[in-house]
């Protein structure tokens, strides 16, 4: 299965956007207000979520000066796909309700998790992490936490950097709550970070530049957290990430 902060990102816009198509018949005031809404609930930037719009909108016109889309909105290599087809049922049209019905043809690939997991292999490699599970006998009896506070799983990179993932990150409960045993799982993730010293009885993340670079990996201090960690299959790394696999400890790191 494809988990991971920009999934949620997505499921996130669709949330927001669909508050529109659900009242594709109203006044275009009450649309925005429905919008605002759904931001509201869930804590969302209403703003950010307008200029995502706004960039879906540009791919969409840049799809069709590419020539990737007719005039018509057919999709090149995609004349065959069957509407009535079972496979559709549950999509959702990718660009806004004021778009053209044929506009589903060019999304009808959206809910195929594997494709996008090797998208977002694709665009992040080589930026590569293994989850480490904790041993089994770090854990105590009725408590979550591993001996000495270290409890849970943590992520290695193919440099052998030991990271931690960003407290606001939808992964951090599951990493934090990994069990002993499990299948080997693989994440991409978007950049490094790393904590310098405390301010104001909070610690600084400072990005870091060239975090594969053998001076950050011996030294520096602080720990090293991950942004936008995202969780992705075996198979999308072995097609499309052009590495090799190397057994480390019974755990198959992707170098």
């Amino acid at each position: 299965t494809v988990k991971g902060d920009i999934i949620t990102s997505i499921a996130a816009y669709d949330a927001w956007s669909d508050a529109e198509r659900n009242l594709a018949n109203t006044p275009t005031k009450n649309q925005t207000s429905s919008r605002r809404a759904v931001a509201y609930q869930y804590a969302l930037d209403h703003n950010t979520l307008l200029t995502v719009d706004r960039l879906l909108r540009q791919f969409r016109q840049s799809l069709m000066e590419s020539g990737f889309i007719d005039a018509d909105n057919k999709l090149h290599g995609n004349e065959g796909n069957n509407d009535n087809d079972d496979s559709n049922k549950y999509e959702r049209k990718m660009f806004p309700a004021s778009s053209l019905p044929q506009d589903k043809k060019i999304a009808h690939k959206q809910y195929d998790a594997l494709l996008t997991s090797c998208c977002l292999v694709a665009g992040l490699y080589p930026n590569i992490v293994t989850l480490l599970r904790p041993p089994q006998n770090t854990r105590k009896k009725g408590s979550s936490r591993g001996v000495g506070g270290g409890g849970g799983g943590k992520l290695l990179t193919k440099e052998g950097q030991i990271c931690k993932v960003s407290s606001q990150s939808f992964q951090s409960e599951r990493i934090r709550n990994a069990s002993a045993s499990g299948k080997d799982a693989y994440a991409m993730y978007h950049a490094k970070h790393r904590t310098q010293g405390v301010c104001g009885g909070a610690q600084n993340q400072v990005t870091m530049s060239n975090p594969g670079s053998g001076k950050e990996k011996g030294g520096g201090g602080g720990d090293i957290y991950l942004s936008e960690v995202n969780f992705v299959p075996r198979y999308a790394l072995l097609l499309f990430s052009g590495g090799t696999i190397e057994l480390r400890d019974n755990t198959a790191i992707v170098l």
